[in-house]
């Protein structure tokens, strides 16, 4: 999927310049140049550190349409990303619960590839990670566990994560993040935030 528009309308909503959103998200202009006229496919790092420089979530950058009250999103039509560098496929399953701070996204493994580490996150965040095929070792922090068909493994993803497939099947995880400090979240003004 071709992810250059909807990055760039973001960009322009915020405001951003492509040297002020470089500077912000260590990505180089001319790369975001390229990435924004979808001459270049971003990998999933690099869409994590656009995301990051712009101010909200990857999730953010795959959908800026305005959603109906009923959502019904067909298998074909997930809006999927292949990373590049080791084909992991990343797609979003819902929009609907985005602007309450709650995303759900699917991830899948080819056999012996891992994901980067993700960085801790900037907002506070609690992920919920099941496994629905396969078998993962999920690293949180220093600790590693390993993972499978439905089991689950909650976390505040204030300190480094990733997961890894060591096995020679694909293996595939459902990740629901809620991001409290999210407008329209529960917690969302709760500890001086507004």
């Amino acid at each position: 999927m071709q992810v250059g528009r909807f990055i760039k309308t973001r960009r322009k909503a915020v405001g951003m310049t492509l040297a002020q959103l470089a500077e912000s998200s260590s990505v180089s202009a001319a790369m975001l140049s390229e990435i924004e006229r979808d001459r270049k496919n971003p990998t999933i790092r690099t869409l994590n550190l656009i995301a990051r420089g712009l101010g909200c979530q990857i999730t953010d950058l795959l959908d800026t349409e305005d959603r109906p009250k009923i959502e019904v999103i067909r298998a074909d039509d997930h809006t999927t990303l292949i990373d590049p560098n080791n084909g992991m496929r990343f797609r979003t399953l819902s929009n609907a619960l985005k602007a309450r701070g709650v995303f759900l996204v699917s991830y899948v493994l080819p056999p012996h590839t891992e994901t980067l580490p993700v960085p801790p996150e900037q907002t506070e965040m609690v992920k919920v990670g099941i496994c629905t095929r396969g078998r993962l070792l999920v690293t949180i922090g220093e600790e590693s566990y390993e993972q499978y068909p439905g089991d689950t493994i909650s976390f505040s993803a204030d300190v480094p994560h990733g997961a890894a497939n060591r096995w020679d099947e694909e293996a595939e995880f459902i990740v629901v993040a809620h991001r409290a400090d999210a407008p329209g979240s529960p917690g969302h003004g709760m500890n001086g935030r507004e």
